[in-house]
């Protein structure tokens, strides 16, 4: 949960309602995770003038700069929508004063989980973002997993596959229970993502599937899974089989 503090106190509504909501969802969408957020805020005439700190896990697939950039956009966005939907009423305004980003202390852990995608390349990059997403919400709730990999069929139909693989075996309830959590917040996603389109089933692995352990000890040290994928006969192979598994999409 994102801990937000803003002074004066006061404020604090108003904050949490045009602003904290929207940027923690947009970052979580992109596989960022805001862990606190300060905000102050003083009264400029008939503006509302708001500085920000924000605390979070930087993923290694952004730079610090980049974030600032998306921050950036975000809540100056965020800002224009508060004031389009709030001054008409009460005559006020709404600017971002400035930010700075801050990167949480919070330990990492130190065994990496894949996340793969097999989809159409005009998909990729939203199942992408999905797949950060997803990833670091079952990070943080404890579930360790060795991957996880979304599958959608290259022929347009609007049906994907999300599979787990875990680490340790777990009981068919707790299964179900993890994939029911991970449907709920995919379409959650989805629907930021402008995906709702996209219906989603889940599979929960444990990790004695030989196909799915075979492919990830084949490329133990690949940072880039996907493009490896693209570029390997073998490892696609490896993925047709791992797809046989399960009924078709």
């Amino acid at each position: 949960m994102v801990k937000l503090t803003v002074e004066p106190p006061e404020y604090y509504p108003v904050v949490d309602k045009f602003f904290a909501d929207g940027l923690v969802e947009a970052l979580e969408a992109l596989g960022i995770e805001v862990t606190d957020i300060k905000a102050g805020v003083k009264q400029v005439n008939d503006r509302l003038r708001i500085g920000f700190i924000i605390e979070l896990t930087r993923p290694e697939t952004f730079s610090l700069e980049e974030i600032e950039t998306i921050v950036s956009t975000i809540l100056d966005k965020l800002a224009g929508d508060a004031t389009s939907k709030v001054g008409s009423f009460y005559g006020a305004a709404f600017e971002v004063a400035g930010f700075r980003v801050v990167e949480s202390k919070r330990g990492r852990r130190e065994r990496k989980s894949r996340v793969v995608i097999n989809a159409p390349d005009d998909a990729k990059p939203s199942l992408e973002r999905l797949g950060k997403g997803l990833a670091i919400y079952l990070k943080d709730r404890g579930i360790d997993f060795s991957a996880l990999v979304i599958n959608v069929p290259k022929d347009g139909r609007p049906k994907g596959v999300i599979t787990l693989l875990l680490r340790k075996a777990a009981h068919p309830l707790e299964k179900e229970r993890i994939g029911e959590n991970i449907a709920e917040k995919a379409r959650s996603y989805l629907r930021t993502l402008n995906m709702e389109y996209l219906s989603i089933d889940v599979r929960i692995l444990d990790p004695d599937d030989k196909k799915v352990s075979t492919m990830l000890k084949e490329h133990e040290k690949t940072e880039k899974i996907a493009d490896k994928i693209r570029e390997d006969d073998g490892v696609r192979e490896v993925l047709g089989a791992f797809g046989k598994r399960f009924p078709e999409l």
